[in-house]
């Protein structure tokens, strides 16, 4: 009996499946091409809305003058009372200080700096220097910032001014009068935002807190006595509310008035920052000697 012969049909089957397997394939890596391109567009969609996201939120709204946000974070005033020169050590004292206060400037904090002077009757005169601290570009994301830059921004436009408006610690003015408690007081209502506005608020003056106007004077033959202005009248048109205001007092010794200098003398002025609603520890008081 002679066999089937089915070796041709067997040829025939495993040359179509040798046929139809590479055409499986090419679908196999085109859909496997087609779901990376999905995944890497779905990326690409993601990583741009996140980059977005990111320079949305570290995108502030600055004032090209003043460098400021629409609402500063804090307020730090600075009056600089130069009616009489400082000595060299007064001077280097002065200087260390402020660079301290400098330094516990926070980021978009308004910085204002007034000097007292012969022409100073009152009210606050033209701010010497009034600007926001802007980042220094220390904490920059190299991501989505330029460090660099932002760093050369708060070197050139905010601190060579602040060091130049600082160096009027060494003027001589020359006023024989110092309306200093006037000067607190515009402060208060001027250079600050109102108590609705809810910041850190922080003034340094830097004074002999020696009043002397036509109104009051603390010049005579003893240290005066806060008893005593408070029934005075003036003291009336001189109370303000320094409330929720952290107080520093550089207070400058001068020659010849170690008899108005004295600790009373210090004590009246922590009753009157008290008595303007200055908090308890609020206060600080640091002597400059020279």
């Amino acid at each position: 009996m002679t066999p089937q012969r089915r070796a041709p049909h067997s040829t025939r089957r495993s040359t179509r499946e040798r046929v139809a397997r590479p055409s499986q394939r090419r679908r196999q890596r085109q859909q496997t091409v087609g779901v990376a391109l999905i995944v890497l567009v779905t990326m690409c969609g993601a990583g741009g809305a996140f980059w977005r996201f990111v320079t949305a939120r570290d995108a502030v709204r600055i004032d090209p003058h003043t460098l400021c946000p629409d609402a500063p974070r804090g307020y730090v005033i600075i009056l600089l009372d130069v009616s009489d020169a400082l000595n060299n050590v007064q001077r280097a004292a002065v200087r260390n200080e402020l660079s301290g206060v400098e330094e516990e400037i926070n980021t978009y904090d308004r910085v204002r700096i007034f000097v007292i002077g012969s022409a100073t009757r009152g009210d606050l005169p033209t701010a010497l220097f009034d600007r926001c601290k802007p980042p220094s570009g220390r904490d920059a994301s190299g991501l989505t910032q330029n460090p660099l830059h932002i760093h050369e921004r708060w070197q050139t436009e905010y601190q060579q001014p602040l060091e130049a408006a600082l160096e009027a610690v060494d003027r001589k003015d020359g006023s024989s009068e110092s309306p200093l408690m006037q000067l607190i007081q515009a402060t208060a209502v001027s250079a600050f935002p109102g108590r609705s506005v809810i910041v850190p608020r922080r003034l340094v003056v830097v004074s002999d807190f020696l009043q002397n106007t036509k109104d009051y004077s603390q010049y005579g033959a003893s240290a005066p006595r806060f008893d005593d202005f408070e029934r005075n009248p003036i003291s009336r048109k001189l109370h303000t509310d320094l409330g929720g205001v952290d107080v520093k007092m550089l207070y400058l010794r001068r020659d010849g008035q170690s008899h108005i200098q004295t600790s009373a003398h210090l004590e009246f002025w922590k009753r009157f920052f008290t008595w303007s609603g200055v908090s308890a520890g609020h206060l600080t008081i640091v002597p400059i000697e020279g």
